[in-house]
């Protein structure tokens, strides 16, 4: 283009710079010098990445290291602790089951204590509320002078005397006629105060009147069974009297007769009753009901 006279040097420049080929030769270097600072830039990107993914390859790898270490460990401990539980529990059972065969073997040791000492009471009869001067004037006078001991002596007039008051009872209030013969002793018991259960019985002793005419509590033991169990059938004639004949109960048996009385005054049995030392009850009074023997007080009703 030609210069024309008007136009200044800056002006010629400008024009100069803004002619097509100095634009595409401006824009080939702007362009090349882009592309290669982006090429720069994508190396170091793809650096990175490689480097990261090469770290994060490395963590991951550590971590399942160290995670499939610490399970190994957990694991093999978990296996160790389960046979320890079965071994606790294999234990456990055989001691149970010496437990329960232990159980069995005491009951079964109770149970023949229980029939021995039932039986070695077998004979015996327990009186309570025969006042101690009833028909003493006729007793048996034994002299101080015959025994060396006068405790001894007082002991024997004693028993001699409530033998003789037991022997007149029988014949008359009972009807039943008895012989010296037909016992083997008789004496009094230590007994708790009026209103208690007697543990003996099972029954309710009474021990009311007078110092002089105190009630007491008498046991008699047999030699001749015939004669104890026609004493013990004919108790109901004393009925009114406030004196009971009852047997000579183990200490569980008059427990249990004692709850089984309880029971009855609550109507939810009909009667309960001793025989031969063993405890009995109805629930009604059917005829057609038999007796059930109660052992243990699970066997009573429950109200």
């Amino acid at each position: 283009m030609p210069r024309t006279a008007n136009k200044s040097d800056s002006e010629d420049i400008f024009e100069s710079i803004f002619e097509q080929k100095n634009i595409d030769r401006l824009t080939d270097k702007l362009s090349a010098s882009i592309s290669g600072i982006v090429e720069k830039q994508l190396i170091s990107n793809s650096v990175i990445n490689q480097l990261t993914t090469a770290l994060e390859s490395s963590l991951i790898e550590m971590i399942e290291k160290t995670v499939d270490a610490k399970l190994k460990t957990v694991n093999e401990e978990l296996i160790s602790l389960k046979k320890d539980v079965t071994d606790t529990k294999k234990k456990s059972s055989l001691l149970e089951q010496q437990l329960s065969k232990t159980q069995e073997y005491n009951e079964s040791l109770r149970d023949q204590i229980e029939a021995m000492e039932r039986y070695s009471r077998r004979d015996n009869l327990v009186i309570t509320g025969l006042p101690s001067h009833s028909y003493s004037g006729a007793a048996t006078t034994i002299s101080s002078n015959d025994t060396a001991d006068g405790s001894d002596w007082q002991a024997a007039q004693t028993n001699i005397e409530t033998e003789h008051n037991f022997i007149t009872l029988c014949e008359a209030q009972l009807g039943v006629k008895l012989n010296s013969s037909d016992i083997s002793v008789a004496h009094k018991l230590i007994t708790k105060p009026s209103g208690n259960i007697n543990s003996t019985t099972g029954s309710q002793s009474s021990t009311a009147g007078s110092p002089r005419t105190m009630n007491s509590t008498i046991i008699v033991r047999f030699t001749n069974r015939r004669a104890r169990d026609a004493v013990y059938s004919a108790r109901s004639k004393l009925k009114g009297s406030h004196i009971y004949i009852n047997e000579h109960l183990t200490t569980n048996t008059a427990t249990l007769f004692k709850s089984a009385r309880l029971l009855v005054k609550r109507k939810l049995l009909q009667s309960a009753f001793t025989r031969n030392g063993l405890l009995f009850t109805r629930m009604s009074g059917l005829p057609t009901e038999r007796p059930k023997m109660i052992r243990k007080t699970s066997d009573l009703p429950h109200g």
